[in-house]
């Protein structure tokens, strides 16, 4: 009898395992503002964020690896992004506010095969839901 294990066929469990990744970036993120008092933008693209902070009157960019040490997992995109209900536009960013008070936020991620909803309260606390 032969096994053939195919070890870079995507799986439900690395799927997962790369969506508390992200949802955790996302609670990073939502604490950074607050620690740092300061405002956050991030756009969202099908690949990740690219995030700016806006502090003493200054944007300036964020390094996210400096953040947290993964970077976005290659083989998930972004399909859809929530905010307040309201479907997030193209030009749009989600905000993270220093008072720690966030606006609702819903991302619909996927790697072709498997997708899920990481949704985040208005506490800035983010979680991935089956």
């Amino acid at each position: 009898a032969v096994v053939v294990l195919n070890v870079n066929a995507p799986s439900y469990a690395n799927f997962m395992a790369n969506a508390r990744k992200i949802s955790a970036m996302l609670s990073v993120i939502s604490d950074e503002a607050v620690y740092t008092n300061s405002v956050i933008l991030c756009e969202v693209n099908s690949d990740g964020l690219q995030c700016r902070r806006y502090k003493n009157e200054q944007w300036t960019d964020i390094d996210l690896s400096r953040l947290v040490s993964w970077r976005w997992p290659k083989d998930i995109t972004v399909e859809q992004v929530y905010v307040n209900g309201v479907v997030l536009k193209e030009e749009r960013s989600i905000r993270f506010f220093a008072s720690g008070d966030q606006q609702p936020i819903s991302l619909k991620v996927t790697n072709g095969k498997y997708s899920t909803w990481i949704d985040g309260d208005i506490g800035g606390v983010f979680q991935v839901n089956n």
